[in-house]
C-alpha cells in the first residue's frame, strides 16, 4: 500500500509539472517586450496644387544693393507619388513664364519683360529639369539643367527639407547664357536707378534663386 501511494504521488507530481510547462509555452516569434514596436506606416508625398514659388535676388550699385522679386507663373511636371519629398521630385521639370516677373515695381517689371527678356531668343519661358540629388532626406546638393536664350547650362545648388517643404537655392550668372546684349540694354534703360551715389552704374553678374516647393503628405492610419 505504501509503495502504491508513493507511485501515485510521483505520477501526480509529474502531471502537475507537465501542466505548468504547457501553460507557459510561447508561440515561436512572439514577444512580450513592450519596447518592440511595429514599424511606422510609410507616408505618401505628392506635389501640392499651385505649390511652387520661384524667388530671385539681383544686385545693383557698387555697394551690392539687393533687388528682389518672384515669378508669379510657374508650372512643375514630372513629379511622382513617393515615400519621401526628395523621391517625389526626382524627375521634376520646371517651366517659368518670364512675363510673370514681379518685383512690386510696375515700371521695372515692364522693362524686365520687354527689354531684358525681350532681347533674348525664345525666352518666353525659362525651363529647368532636375538632373540629380546628392545627400540625405534632410539636406544636400542638387544639379539642374537650366535653359534660356536658346542655351542650356548646368547649375548646382543646395536643398533642405522641412517636413513637407523643399527649398532649393542656387546662384546663376546670366552672362553664361549669352545674354550680355540684354544686360547692356537693360542697363541703359535703367541707368538712373542703377547709378549709385559714387556715380557708378553697376549690374552685378550674379543672381540668387530660391525655389520653394510645398508637398501634400498622406499617412495611413496606424494599425
Amino acid at each position: 500500500m505504501q509503495i502504491k501511494y508513493v507511485a501515485i504521488l510521483i505520477a501526480s507530481g509529474f502531471l502537475i509539472s507537465c501542466g505548468r510547462e504547457s501553460a507557459t509555452e510561447t508561440v515561436e516569434g512572439a514577444t512580450d517586450d513592450p519596447s518592440v514596436t511595429a514599424p511606422a506606416p510609410e507616408c505618401a508625398y505628392t506635389l501640392g496644387d499651385n505649390a511652387t514659388n520661384v524667388y530671385w535676388t539681383a544686385y545693383k550699385h557698387t555697394g551690392k544693393i539687393a533687388v528682389k522679386g518672384k515669378m508669379d507663373s510657374v508650372v512643375v511636371t514630372g513629379t511622382e507619388t513617393a515615400s519621401s519629398p526628395i523621391d517625389a521630385l526626382t524627375n521634376a521639370n520646371v517651366t517659368i513664364y518670364t512675363a510673370s516677373i514681379n518685383s512690386k515695381d510696375d515700371i521695372r517689371d515692364k522693362k524686365l519683360r520687354e527689354i531684358y527678356f525681350g532681347s533674348m531668343t525664345n525666352t518666353k519661358v525659362i525651363s529647368g529639369n532636375l538632373l540629380s540629388w546628392e545627400g540625405s532626406g534632410v539636406e544636400g546638393t542638387c544639379t539642374f539643367n537650366l535653359a534660356m536664350n536658346d542655351t542650356a547650362q548646368q547649375v548646382t545648388g543646395s536643398y533642405i527639407v522641412d517636413d513637407v517643404t523643399v527649398q532649393i537655392r542656387f546662384t546663376i550668372e546670366p552672362g553664361s547664357w549669352g545674354v550680355e546684349d540684354a544686360i547692356a540694354k537693360l542697363g541703359a534703360a535703367c541707368a538712373e536707378k542703377h547709378t549709385g551715389e559714387d556715380g557708378e552704374t553697376v549690374f552685378w553678374p550674379d543672381v540668387d534663386i530660391l525655389i520653394e516647393v510645398a508637398l501634400n503628405k498622406e499617412c495611413p492610419d496606424p494599425v
